[in-house]
């Protein structure tokens, strides 16, 4: 029992918001916390559970989709290494209108909203720190709204810049299959491989399976603006 909690103690020191806390504070939230091991494919958060609490996930992939009403899933993000999820509607006190499902195996700490609360009251520090993952979350979601305002082009411009940006490269592999990415531009597969293809005849990109590389920035925040 010791080691896991041990284990969990030093998983939270390295997470956001987390990562200022001394060994005393990890302990007493570690105390709260579970280490969930989800394979790929495993649901990890149901659309209109009680927010109990929120998740931290350590290493893996999961995928925010919200539920079909008359049509597909549609959905919202894909989260990576270093991701929270869940904040805003446990701090709301709301049931979680997205569901979560691990798109590759993947480690997340669930942490119960007691330990998360008395923080927020005893350290501006981590209020600071989980106030940035809120509004990271929240301009997540503007993006996702503001594309359905754009051009498939202008979409996947935007994308491949976007991970740019996070990578700080030109040259990355795609964080996931063209199938998701397509789910998460809210576009069709065809559509994406469409564009993809004249991307690279205009010579923006290169793309060999999953890796990309930008050899033009420029026009693509050209064609991201809607000049092309």
């Amino acid at each position: 029992m010791n080691k896991r909690r041990n284990n969990i103690i030093n998983l939270l020191a390295h997470a956001v918001p987390f990562k200022g806390l001394d060994r005393d504070r990890l302990a007493l939230v570690a105390q709260h916390t579970a280490a969930v091991e989800a394979k790929r494919e495993t649901e990890i958060v149901a659309p209109g559970s009680s927010a109990d609490g929120a998740y931290f996930l350590v290493f893996g992939q999961v995928v925010i989709a919200l539920p079909p009403k008359g049509g597909a899933e549609r959905t919202v993000a894909i989260l990576e290494d270093g991701a929270c999820f869940g904040l805003a509607e446990m701090l709301a006190a709301e049931p979680h209108s997205a569901g979560v499902k691990a798109s590759a195996d993947s480690l997340i700490l669930c942490v119960a909203r007691a330990p998360i609360f008395a923080l927020l009251e005893e350290s501006p520090a981590f209020s600071r720190e989980l106030a940035s993952c809120v509004s990271r979350q929240f301009c997540a979601l503007m993006r996702t709204l503001e594309r359905q305002t754009q051009s498939a082009r202008q979409r996947l411009a935007g994308y491949f810049l976007r991970q740019r940006q996070i990578r700080n490269c030109d040259d990355f592999a795609l964080p996931c299959s063209r199938e998701t990415i397509s789910a998460l531009l809210w576009l069709t597969p065809e559509t994406v491989s469409r564009v993809l293809h004249d991307f690279a005849l205009e010579g923006m990109i290169r793309v060999s399976g999953r890796k990309v590389q930008i050899l033009n920035s420029a026009q693509l925040a050209e064609v991201l603006a809607g000049g092309i």
